[in-house]
């Protein structure tokens, strides 16, 4: 598990679940981990965006989107049409959808092409670098 630097002073993991390994204040490289994991569980990072080209179900634990969008940030795009995974809301939602993939039920691998193909296709990357263009001219 790596949290996000803005939780990173927040409470570890229970020593009982000694197969979670905390790396949040190590010096390690996240596509590292992406790449060695068969699940990414997270909130609304943009690392899954990442992890869409490997293929590997995603799992959106989004307990707290009402308050995260009220009181931390808004998000680049509209969170339901990108998030290619299972939005789990409680603890228990996200073990019934863990066990589901346990067992080989993955419904989302034809969403995870299509959002792939959205954030990855020539299009959209051309119009990324002309906005970055854009506002390093514009500086």
């Amino acid at each position: 598990m790596k949290k996000h630097f803005y939780h990173s002073k927040e409470k570890t993991i229970d020593k009982k679940y000694s197969s979670i390994i905390d790396v949040t204040n190590e010096k390690v490289d996240v596509q590292e981990l992406l790449k060695c994991s068969n699940v990414l569980i997270t909130d609304y990072s943009s690392c899954y965006i990442d992890y869409l080209l490997l293929n590997r179900p995603i799992i959106f634990f989004n307990y707290d989107y009402d308050d995260y969008m009220r009181v931390d940030r808004s998000l680049y795009f509209p969170y339901e049409n990108v998030t290619p995974g299972e939005k789990c809301q409680n603890f228990d939602e996200l073990l019934v959808t863990l066990q589901n993939l346990y067992v080989g039920k993955d419904d989302y691998r034809e969403e995870r092409e299509n959002i792939k193909t959205f954030f990855y296709s020539s299009e959209t990357q051309k119009s990324v670098s002309e906005k970055i263009i854009n506002h390093v001219l514009n500086l």
